[in-house]
């Protein structure tokens, strides 16, 4: 799918909404704080589908990135999303509405319902249908752990997103360098932030990869069939060349350094880039 657009349509809920339970029993909002729930990010560390029939039904969360201004990101493993956030005061619930753009066909509304384990730090989310006002039995869960990172250097956050917005008209070489950079901070956070949470696999099929990265061993410029998301992210096919040149032509002059980890070493190269570019 386009990482520059959002989530496919299939796997958008008219709604998703958080109920903090303990023991099975519905909890007072005490159970979690507002400034708890919007510190950083949430982590899916697992998840079981229940139902070969329901495993279209969704894409298992990789990441759930409250703001404290109520806004919020989504990011599953087949795409990126954005809404607002409330916490319903009397009943503990939190509402996560996707932003207007979202067309949801889904066939009926999701719920996620959020338990507590023993650490305050994780959380179990069970995922219900809603159909005809009736919550089904869980059908698949999610095991989730609140990350750590910097606010400041954060890849959610929208301003470290905003390569993905498609210009609605051509863009100068400024521009168009100004959106190839934009994407660099992203990745560069993006790794920051995985060496830090220590995550082995970080899924990265959420965003396009002109650079190849994966390789313990090397680095490489993803070939012409691998930037079908790279040129969705600019106006034109020619235009994306042109940003994709921005990176190549400072790919060749630099080495990889070794660092402590596989991000440590990501990041540190797109740093090479930035520096090289700017």
């Amino acid at each position: 799918m386009n990482k520059c657009m959002k989530l496919k349509a299939y796997v958008l809920p008219l709604f998703f909404a958080v109920v903090i339970l303990s023991c099975n029993t519905p909890q007072p909002i005490k159970s979690i704080a507002e400034t708890d729930l919007a510190k950083f990010v949430w982590i899916s560390t697992d998840y079981k589908e229940l139902t070969e029939e329901d495993e279209i039904m969704i894409a298992p969360y990789a990441y759930m990135r409250l703001f404290a201004d109520s806004s919020f990101t989504g990011i599953a493993l087949r795409g990126y999303f954005t809404g607002k956030w409330i916490h319903k005061k009397d009943n503990g619930q939190l509402w996560l509405i996707p932003d207007s753009n979202f067309i949801p066909v889904i066939r009926e509304q999701l719920v996620v319902v959020g338990m507590h384990k023993k650490i305050e730090t994780e959380m179990e989310w069970s995922l219900l249908k809603k159909n005809n006002g009736e919550f089904s039995d869980p059908y698949a869960t999610l095991y989730m752990k609140q990350g750590t990172g910097n606010p400041a250097i954060d890849p959610f956050a929208p301003a470290y997103n905003l390569y993905r917005q498609k210009p609605d008209k051509p863009e100068s070489p400024d521009d168009i360098k100004k959106r190839v950079i934009n994407y660099l901070d992203f990745l560069e956070a993006f790794y920051m932030f995985s060496s830090e949470n220590k995550l082995t696999k970080p899924e990265s099929d959420w965003f396009p990869t002109p650079l190849k990265m994966e390789m313990s061993g090397s680095i490489r410029m993803a070939n012409s069939e691998e930037l079908k998301d790279w040129y969705a992210c600019f106006y034109n096919d020619e235009q994306a060349i042109e940003g994709y040149k921005i990176i190549s032509g400072a790919f060749v002059q630099l080495k990889l350094k070794n660092k402590a980890d596989i991000h440590l070493r990501n990041a540190s190269f797109i740093t090479q880039i930035k520096e090289a570019i700017k």
